[in-house]
């Protein structure tokens, strides 16, 4: 929880320096008050605590689509069928040898 913290305080810090956009929200008031509540628990405005948080998920679900892990063998066979000789399709080579629709001609 402490390096959570942290994180969280360091990213606050960075996103003061460079923040010109703005973002909206609507909410219920239910939603509103524990928002308020967990922001007050770090010591945050609830933008700031927004921010942070969405910023910190964004982060994660980026990194989860840009690298992902794999076993030895998972990663034998992963690489197989890389170097594998592809098969022949022929509606493909027929799309990639066509007109393209944007040159200008």
């Amino acid at each position: 929880m402490y390096m959570r913290y942290n994180l969280l305080i360091n990213i606050i810090e960075i996103n003061k320096a460079m923040r010109n956009a703005t973002l909206n929200i609507r909410t219920t008031d239910a939603n509103k008050h524990l928002l308020q509540q967990a922001a007050e628990m770090l010591g945050i405005t609830v933008s700031g605590f927004l921010l942070n948080t969405a910023t910190e998920k964004a982060h994660k679900l980026m990194q989860n689509q840009r690298n992902f892990s794999l076993t030895d063998e998972s990663w034998d066979v992963f690489c197989q069928t890389l170097d594998r000789q592809p098969s022949n399709n022929s509606k493909l080579k027929g799309f990639l040898n066509s007109k393209s629709v944007f040159k200008d001609e």
